[in-house]
């Protein structure tokens, strides 16, 4: 575990997945919600509790484990800017830092996580972000002066447009950050990717 400078995770999960036609939530990968993964590459990388943003008919009481913080969005059918906000809005006061994380992003690993941490503790006041065919995304760490423009974010684009042209941004190589899952084709093209069977 890196202990490092107060900086909490949020995994954003509030998405309604309408491209795929099946709630982003609901997805496995090797036998394991996509949720559930993601919470599982993350949690070793933090000493703060994660924050878990879901649309409110996900957030069932015991579906995660204790220590996962579940952030209601009321809002999720507005785009990702809300998941943003309902993130920041959770992490405490006293935060110097958040790791923005997708949930439908499912080859990042621990290893990934603790990379950019690694390059942020380095750095605290810059913002560390992901880059991947050809463009900077998430995973991506904000330095808590940036909370403030975090949730001033509007529509779907999300945290995406406060990377572009920004001196303050610190790329890192991360290629697994390429795959993520909009599509049912995006399903049946990633190897361990599925839809849990119906009942």
């Amino acid at each position: 575990m890196l202990e490092i400078h107060n900086l909490y995770g949020v995994i954003l999960a509030s998405g309604s997945s309408t491209r795929l036609g099946w709630p982003k939530q609901q997805l496995l990968y090797q036998g394991k919600s996509l949720i559930e993964h993601g919470i599982d590459q993350l949690q070793p990388c933090l000493s703060t509790p994660i924050r878990l943003v879901l649309p409110p008919q996900f957030c069932q009481e015991g579906a995660y484990p204790p220590d996962i913080v579940v952030v209601p969005n009321e809002q999720h059918q507005r785009g990702m800017s809300t998941s943003i906000h309902a993130g920041i809005n959770a992490i405490p006061p006293n935060a110097t830092g958040v790791m923005l994380c997708l949930c439908d992003q499912p080859l990042i690993t621990s290893a990934d996580y603790a990379n950019l941490i690694t390059h942020w503790s380095e750095n605290v006041s810059a913002i560390v972000a992901s880059y991947y065919s050809g463009t900077l995304g998430a995973p991506a760490i904000f330095p808590a002066r940036y909370f403030s423009r975090l949730c001033s974010l509007n529509g779907d684009r999300g945290a995406r447009a406060l990377l572009e042209n920004n001196p303050d941004v610190l790329s890192v190589p991360i290629p697994a950050a390429a795959v993520d899952i909009d599509t049912i084709e995006d399903v049946t093209s990633t190897p361990g990717v599925s839809v849990p069977p119906i009942h």
